[in-house]
């Protein structure tokens, strides 16, 4: 089945079609029983829903559809937030820890008048703890 005229088919009922379109539909509809078919069911579908009438709504509609998902609702934002913080206190308390450090960090080295000193003192002391962890993982495994 051709997708142009399947296209025309589907717009025909509803936007008129130029002589283009109309004379590429046609052909389509003699050339194929598919396309026939097609347009047969499409025809009995527009007519049913069309049997089916206009559907409404009764009045205050909208107003009963909110009260009724209200009333379902937990405590709203409230409960939301109280979520939001158990599932996030992990990162804020990490994150205010990192942020301690850093802080702390940059005041003691802003503090000393050799920032190379200062340096060469953090990478001994990382070094000293390097060496500490070695010691007690081959103690460990004697």
């Amino acid at each position: 089945m051709d997708k142009k005229a399947f296209k025309l088919l589907l717009r025909s009922p509803d936007a008129p079609l130029n002589e283009d379109e109309e004379r590429c539909l046609a052909t389509a509809l003699r050339q194929s029983t598919e396309m026939q078919a097609q347009r047969d069911a499409l025809t009995d579908l527009r007519a049913s829903i069309g049997a089916l009438g206009t559907v409404t709504f009764g009045p205050y509609f909208s107003d009963r559809v909110m009260a009724a998902i209200q009333s379902r609702a937990p405590n709203g934002p409230a409960l939301s937030f109280a979520t939001f913080l158990a599932a996030f206190r992990p990162v804020v308390l990490a994150s205010a820890l990192v942020i301690a450090v850093l802080a702390s960090f940059n005041i003691y080295y802003s503090s000393t008048n050799n920032r190379k000193e200062g340096i060469d003192n953090v990478l001994s002391m990382i070094e000293d703890a390097h060496a500490l962890l070695l010691e007690e993982q081959l103690c460990a495994q004697k």
